[in-house]
């Protein structure tokens, strides 16, 4: 297909589980695909290809946010869907010991946010005094700060949030 590369095809009649299998693998090496260029690209035919699609944007459109968790009871499997799990979804307090086990220490982008909040730079006039860093535009960049016209910056809505959050993690940085 696209760079003279194709997923092995077969000849013979593909069950439904493959077929989706073939058709989840093609979208993950090749990206975007139309019905022909899946039907190429996995051997199956025209038809079957976008019976396939049909059904996986059906269930992935049911699938937002839940998760299939298969355990085995005895001799037999048991499967359940429930909603899936994010850190978002776990209390403030166990989210916070989650994340302060698996990064001890805060980002240097961490301690400046927490320092531009603390000092109070959340809007243009409040704007701070920037350093010779790169980390400050690394907070332009993904929309945390803003660069004024003058080479000062403040926090955005984002970047206020990402400093209380990590303000709450790492208290210490109150002090630094």
């Amino acid at each position: 297909m696209r760079n003279g590369e194709e997923l092995p095809s077969s000849s013979k009649r593909t069950g439904l589980g493959s077929a989706i299998l073939l058709v989840i693998d093609a979208l993950q090496k090749f990206g975007g695909l139309n019905v022909s260029q899946v039907s190429e690209v996995t051997g199956l035919n025209w038809k079957t290809a976008d019976r396939v699609l049909s059904l996986l944007v059906e269930v992935s459109e049911k699938m937002i946010g839940k998760k299939i968790t298969e355990y085995n009871a005895g001799q037999a499997r048991m499967y359940i869907l429930a909603d899936e799990i994010g850190l978002d979804r776990i209390p403030t307090r166990l989210r916070d010991m989650i994340i302060r086990e698996e990064f001890p220490e805060a980002t240097e982008q961490q301690n400046l946010l927490v320092d531009l909040l603390l000092k109070g730079a959340s809007c243009s006039a409040m704007a701070a005094e920037i350093g010779d860093s790169t980390i400050e535009l690394d907070l332009v960049r993904t929309g945390r700060a803003i660069l004024t016209d003058t080479g000062r910056i403040f926090l955005t809505d984002l970047g206020m949030r990402i400093a209380r959050g990590s303000l709450r993690t790492y208290p210490e940085l109150a002090q630094e």
